[in-house]
């Protein structure tokens, strides 16, 4: 399969000339719904840089991206503690490059409303726009690539099928945010055409 760079080379090149304005992007949704596929491509059509919640989870654990730890749902580096944790570092460096004027994408579940609004703070107390993208996919399909990317162990995720199940009935529905700044996408739709869709909500 081509790198998504090569897949949507036209349509990245004509959206970077036109220079993007910095944005807090939020990428949420549960796990397998896609977000870190669709946050690379986002990322190369904007230039924003990405921070992944995997990534700084394990940076603060002290383990290697290429490390897995296979825990139960809501223990270890997944318990509400490390969660709290994690999401405190991710929304400190967010501040910190959209202090700068860089745009973000923060790619993470995103399943409490905690998290999500004080996202939606630091780009009010910036005066930034915002976009939350919620992912959404059928379970079906997500539990096919939670299945391959546990059986490849490629990717720095570790989420499973079982713990989905267990996700999902912890996600809190996102009310807080207004429609004007909530898009839903279906991520078993073409990447193209879901990357699309959401530049030209930000070109708005």
């Amino acid at each position: 399969m081509l790198p998504v760079s090569i897949l949507i080379s036209p349509f990245v090149m004509s959206v970077n000339e036109k220079k993007t304005k910095p944005l807090l992007v939020v990428l949420c949704g549960l796990i397998g719904t896609g977000k870190s596929t669709l946050a690379a491509a986002l990322s190369d059509a904007t230039g924003f840089q990405v921070l992944r919640s995997d990534e700084l989870r394990k940076g603060i654990a002290g383990l290697d991206r290429e490390d897995h730890k296979y825990e139960p749902f809501g223990e270890g580096i997944y318990s509400s503690e490390f969660f709290d944790a994690t999401y405190k570092v991710l929304l400190e460096e967010a501040l910190s490059m959209l202090g700068k004027g860089d745009g973000v994408i923060l790619d993470a579940s995103f399943k409490k409303e905690k998290y999500r609004s004080e996202a939606r703070d630091i780009a009010d107390s910036l005066k930034t726009p915002f976009l939350l993208i919620e992912c959404r996919c059928p379970d079906e399909v997500i539990k096919e690539r939670l299945i391959k990317r546990e059986r490849e162990g490629t990717d720095i995720s570790d989420g499973r099928w079982p713990v989905f199940l267990k996700q999902k009935s912890d996600f809190e529905n996102i009310t807080e945010i207004s429609k004007r700044e909530h898009l839903i996408v279906n991520t078993d739709k073409p990447l193209d055409d879901n990357l699309k869709k959401i530049l030209r909500v930000i070109d708005n």
